[in-house]
């Protein structure tokens, strides 16, 4: 949604508006596994954990709830990517400290992405 009506638009606030919330969403996405450890990466750990307040997604959703989290991150990242190459001179500056920032919260996609 934000890289189709904001990085992709033709107004120029709009596009920087885009790629500063793209990052912003990275950013979040990066809190939100550091806070539930349990929806991280640590999948393999299931069996000692605590009882949690809510009840802990199964082994098949939390493979989809991963997988749709790095879609998130992959989608993010090209948005940005592609708003590196835009015309505007402003909108590529704000591009660039988006990247930065992403590729801060994501560096092993980012190296994937460039390779």
């Amino acid at each position: 949604l934000l890289s189709d009506d904001y990085v992709r638009s033709t107004s120029e606030d709009a596009r920087k508006g885009g790629v500063v919330a793209l990052a912003a969403c990275a950013i979040g996405l990066k809190k939100w596994n550091e806070n539930h450890p349990n929806n991280a990466s640590s999948s393999s750990n299931n069996s000692t954990t605590t009882l949690p307040l809510s009840p802990s997604p199964s082994p098949l959703e939390h493979s989809s709830f991963e997988e749709a989290v790095l879609e998130c991150k992959d989608l993010i990242l090209a948005s940005v990517i592609h708003a590196c190459q835009d015309h505007s001179q402003r909108v590529r500056y704000y591009a660039t400290e988006s990247l930065f920032n992403v590729v801060k919260v994501i560096p092993t996609l980012a190296v994937q992405h460039f390779l």
